[in-house]
Formats: structure tokens, sequence, C-alpha cells
């Protein structure tokens, strides 16, 4: 009977273990698709002598993120996009969609971007001509 309840023991130590492992490696999994399924990634950006910025914006995560979801801050302030019959809707893993910021007239010199995504953020310098 002694030996039965030794092995009985490492059997339920055993399942334990293995029980905690899965819980871990499941939570962990669950941390990391979380913080890269919505990253973007900012492909393109230029301006013209007019004040259009042009930004075309890339899914590089494993999940669709939504453009209102994405946020454009030009020079400290929040700007929208001017086509807005282009940028609506998902973005799908892999896509990209453009925007087309107006910042108005006498926009010529070097402006500080940086476009919000869900998980991420990406800042780059502009320089209207």
């Amino acid at each position: 009977m002694k030996g039965i309840s030794v092995i009985i023991a490492t059997i339920i130590l055993v399942v334990i273990t293995i029980g905690l492992v899965s819980t871990a490696y499941l939570y962990i999994m669950g941390l990391i698709k979380g913080r890269t399924a919505t990253n973007i990634e900012l492909v393109y950006s230029y301006c013209n002598s007019t004040g259009h910025m042009s930004v075309i914006v890339k899914n590089i995560g494993t999940s669709n993120v939504n453009t209102t979801d994405i946020d454009f801050i030009v020079d400290g302030s929040s700007k929208s996009c001017s086509n807005t019959g282009e940028w609506t809707g998902d973005i799908g893993s892999g896509d990209a969609k453009s925007c087309v910021i107006s910042l108005g007239s006498g926009a010529i010199g070097y402006h500080d971007l940086t476009v919000v995504g869900p998980s991420n953020a990406i800042s780059a310098k502009v320089e209207c001509r």
C-alpha cells in the first residue's frame, strides 16, 4: 500500500505541473497575440506645396484594423483624412490604405507626423515643398 501512494502522489504532481505550464503558455501567448495582432506601419508619406500630406498605412498585424482606430497627429494637432471615401472600413492583414491630410496654405517646411494605431505608434518628419 505504501508504494501505491507514492506513485499516485507522483502522478498528481505531474498533472498539476502540466496544468500550470499549459496555463502559463496560454496566458503568455494571449498577451503576445494581443500586442502584435493590430500593428501598423507607415509605408509612405509625402507633402506637396499645396499643403496636402499623403500617408500610406499598412497593417502588419494578424487581425483587421479599422481606420477609425488610427489617429494622425501633425505638429501636435490631431488631423483627419480629407479623402474619407477611401479611408473607411477595415485594413486587412498585409493590406494598406492611403490618407490625405489637408494642412492648409503656408505648409512649406518640415512637419512632425505621428500615426497612432491600436497597438503602436510611428513618427516621421515630412517635408512640404
